[in-house]
């Protein structure tokens, strides 16, 4: 059964991490973004302020990659990026309304879309899922 929630699991990140599914959900969502640009965004949206190697590390992208992403989300005004104040060689960023504006479009996208994954599934079948995988997120946490 441990081999059968790994795979289970991989499945799930690998749904999460494909980038033609980023693409549905751009596209549903109605939003112009580029699909490299997408994991970056979402990652400075979830975990603002951020620095460019906390990104790299959640994205699994090298440095100047994502710095290079980051470039571009800002010519955009979707991000805006400045050094830290505890150490000024740290790049931090953080949405700008413009691009809070955008992530709330793409969240309630997303919220239709897992509503309608879900629907078939009662109260009590939603939250024993987010109870287990509240539960598997900690005992995860652990590990790092």
């Amino acid at each position: 059964m441990d081999n059968q929630i790994f795979n289970t699991l991989i499945n799930l990140v690998g749904f999460f991490n494909n980038p033609q599914n980023d693409k549905k959900l751009l596209s549903s969502a109605n939003v112009k973004l580029e699909a490299p640009a997408f994991p970056i965004f979402s990652a400075i949206a979830r975990k603002q302020p951020i620095s460019v190697s906390e990104i790299a590390n959640i994205v699994g992208k090298n440095y100047s990659s994502v710095s290079r992403q980051i470039d571009k989300l800002e010519n955009s005004n979707l991000v805006t990026s400045s050094p830290s104040l505890k150490d000024s060689r740290v790049r931090i960023s953080t949405l700008t309304e413009e691009g809070n504006k955008l992530n709330k479009q793409i969240s309630d996208t997303r919220t239709s879309i897992i509503k309608e994954a879900l629907s078939d599934w009662s109260d009590e079948e939603k939250q024993v899922l987010l109870h287990s995988l509240d539960h598997l997120t900690n005992e995860l946490d652990k590990f790092k």
